[in-house]
């Protein structure tokens, strides 16, 4: 499932057709401005679900552009991403009608995240693939088998304890001579010891050769 329309908002076109391609798994459209007065216009016709802001957006600034949006659409999603942001600001931009801040450079797992929580659907940024892959600590130990594997992250049975927020470095199974070397985020775990627990994480700054690596890995993997 998608969204119907995503409207983004940023001065600078590249940054703004940058997060437009990455959200192209939450919405079937996806809209781009680089002025406040055309995002207020586009925003009218299209009547998008969700908009992301830049607040360095001016004539006018993202403040109006979130009061006037919000005037006409009371139900879209508001999203304000910021370089810097003072609390005065978040405040009056709360009350304005946003409904969440992010940072630049913005990351797409947490716009993702955001929108699952706020329609109550899960998105997927990336594909999911089932397969079983022993999961490693660094220090060699086995501490899991993968239930599923993505781009972005993993869902896996823990045979050893495991908690939310939990950042672990792991080595990753894949054929070959050669470990995969990641960092990983526990998001949540389903189940309590000393039954198996199911964890799902999330990679973290997975890049350069490891990155090419796992697609290349994935690719070989029918999508769930």
């Amino acid at each position: 499932m998608r969204l119907k329309s995503l409207l983004v908002a940023d001065p600078v076109e590249s940054v703004a057709r940058q997060i437009a391609d990455g959200c192209a798994r939450l919405a079937e459209d996806r809209l781009i401005v680089t002025s406040g007065a055309k995002a207020v216009s586009l925003a009218t016709e299209h009547r998008p679900e969700m908009v992301i802001l830049s607040l360095e957006l001016a004539k006018p600034d993202a403040l109006e552009v979130a009061t006037d949006v919000r005037s006409a659409l009371a139900e879209t999603f508001i999203v304000i991403t910021f370089r810097e942001l003072a609390v005065p600001t978040m405040e009056r931009l709360g009350r304005l009608g946003v409904d969440d801040f992010m940072p630049q450079p913005l990351d797409l797992t947490g716009v993702f995240r955001a929108a699952s929580r706020r329609f109550g659907v899960h998105f997927r940024r990336h594909d999911r693939h089932t397969v079983a892959i022993d999961v490693h600590r660094a220090d060699g130990v086995l501490i899991g088998r993968t239930i599923d594997l993505s781009e972005g992250g993993m869902r896996f049975t823990a045979f050893h304890p495991v908690a939310a927020d939990d950042s672990l470095l792991v080595d990753l199974m894949l054929p070959g001579d050669k470990p995969l070397r990641v960092r990983c985020r526990v998001l949540e775990v389903d189940g309590k010891p000393p039954m198996l627990v199911t964890a799902r994480g999330q990679f973290e700054n997975l890049r350069g050769r490891e990155h090419e690596r796992l697609n290349a890995y994935l690719q070989t993997l029918p999508a769930a």
